[in-house]
């Protein structure tokens, strides 16, 4: 039916075709609406583009970020360890904070990171997370490592971390006294795996 763009008739094949045509026009109508939020021109070529699978999925960092984690949890007992995969979920918590802080929304594109969402993150961490130098760095690194992970997959192709500078602050070291020795050998953990920790460290 040339007025309804539909196929005639009640058979089978019929309705396949136009439940196919049907989805196909909420699919076009789905990415034109999805083009026009995101401030481009709408073009016949980018709908066709979209619709023919010849656009790169738009991955999000948190949603990427969650896969990291989840395989790392499979992985914890198996050359990996529960206090790596908590390091991992700590920083995806403050990625996700940072996120919602800076843009006002629940993830991001990995193709929008850049220096200046490096740079922007390492001033949230130290400012309103009131982290340490190190601390910072150390969650800066776990981050990257995502980062790095997206760049491998192919999911982006300029590392934005290439012209971000870093340097650590050193720690002097000094032996703890008598005093705080003997606190610490009779202070009760509630966790027994520093108890353990505690114990080899006293020996």
């Amino acid at each position: 039916n040339q007025k309804t763009e539909r196929a005639v008739g009640t058979k089978e094949d019929a309705k396949s075709l136009n439940f196919f045509l049907d989805s196909l026009t909420t699919k076009i109508h789905d990415i034109k609406t999805e083009i026009l939020y995101s401030g481009k021109a709408v073009t016949s070529k980018k709908i066709m583009d979209h619709v023919m699978g010849r656009i790169t999925p738009r991955v999000k960092v948190l949603e990427e970020f969650q896969k990291h984690n989840d395989e790392l949890k499979a992985l914890v007992g198996n050359g990996y360890t529960g206090a790596t995969l908590e390091r991992f979920n700590i920083t995806k918590n403050h990625v996700s904070t940072f996120i919602k802080f800076k843009y006002n929304t629940d993830d991001f594109e990995f193709s929008d990171l850049d220096l200046e969402f490096v740079k922007d993150f390492e001033f949230y961490l130290r400012s309103v997370r009131k982290c340490a130098n190190n601390t910072t760095l150390k969650y800066i690194a776990n981050f990257k490592k995502i980062v790095i992970r997206a760049i491998d997959k192919e999911i982006i192709e300029k590392d934005p971390f290439k012209n971000f500078k870093g340097k650590k602050t050193k720690i002097v070291k000094k032996p703890i006294s008598a005093k705080e020795l003997a606190e610490l050998e009779t202070h009760q953990f509630s966790i027994e795996r520093l108890s353990i920790v505690r114990d080899i460290f006293v020996f």
